[in-house]
């Protein structure tokens, strides 16, 4: 079968996007809102914006796994940290990251001093 052919067969009742795009719009209408329980909101979407009144958690947290090392001794981008502790959500590192050091974090700890 030609090129040509197989490429009619293959396009036999699309609608070109434009039509589509045309043909969607038309069908769709602002969904009403409404107030409803917290518990029966699961898989619906807000009617407007939510700003939190709070920073959760309430203080710098990691958002992977990593290190918390001193941007001072990166300098050079071959430098060897001595690693002084960990860092795990729910348990802080009691110290604070010094000169040469590095302290393992993981996601959700709060990022040490230092």
């Amino acid at each position: 079968m030609a090129l040509a052919a197989k490429s009619n067969i293959l396009h036999e009742g699309l609608v070109p996007a434009r039509k589509a795009l045309e043909l969607v719009l038309e069908g769709a209408a602002p969904a009403e809102t409404e107030l409803v329980p917290v518990a029966q909101a699961g898989g619906r979407v807000l009617a407007q914006d939510l700003s939190a009144k709070r920073t959760q958690p309430p203080f710098p947290a990691s958002a992977m796994d990593g290190y918390a090392v001193r941007h001072t001794d990166l300098h050079d981008g071959e430098t060897a940290l001595a690693v002084i502790g960990e860092a795990a959500a729910g348990h802080p590192f009691a110290g604070e990251v010094v000169h040469g050091a590095a302290v393992r974090i993981f996601t959700g700890a709060p990022v040490p001093q230092g």
